[in-house]
């Protein structure tokens, strides 16, 4: 008798659902569990930020930078958070997070230093993708010899 594994519920950029195996217990596989879990915990540190300066508790927000000309903005961090990048886990993403970030930069919604930085980033990423989906590419190719 053999039991069906669970896979993770994850849809993906390019609307396949992800068929890594699902943590016990859980929706979603590591990756994914932990990329939720992540996006999670900036949101609550956003909210923290907002509810402290709501009441006027400056110092829990405001600290020191150095090298850096301004403190935290808020309307910078909840307009980033509202940008819903995917995880970066194949092109199809890369592309859906550099239409998105050209969009922030074309409306002045991020500052092209910030848009700039995270473009380089999906370049470095979207060149990892395509050096694994070649290797893989070329293990599928490979001749197999059953006399090995």
């Amino acid at each position: 008798m053999t039991t069906k594994q669970r896979t993770c519920s994850h849809i993906k950029a390019d609307g396949k659902i992800c068929a890594a195996v699902a943590l016990a217990s859980k929706d979603f596989c590591y990756f994914h569990h932990r990329d939720r879990k992540r996006q999670a915990e900036i949101l609550q540190a956003l909210n923290h930020r907002r509810t402290s300066l709501s009441q006027n508790q400056r110092q829990a927000v405001y600290r020191y930078i150095p090298n850096r000309e301004s403190l935290f903005d808020d309307a910078s961090a909840a307009l980033f958070a509202s940008l819903d990048l995917p995880p970066v886990e194949d092109q199809a993403s890369v592309l859906v997070n550099i239409t998105s970030i050209m969009r922030a930069l074309a409306t002045q919604q991020i500052e092209p230093r910030v848009g700039a930085l995270l473009l380089y980033a999906l370049q470095i990423a979207s060149t990892h993708i395509n050096s694994k989906s070649q290797s893989i590419a070329a293990q599928q190719e490979a001749p197999h010899d059953p006399a090995v």
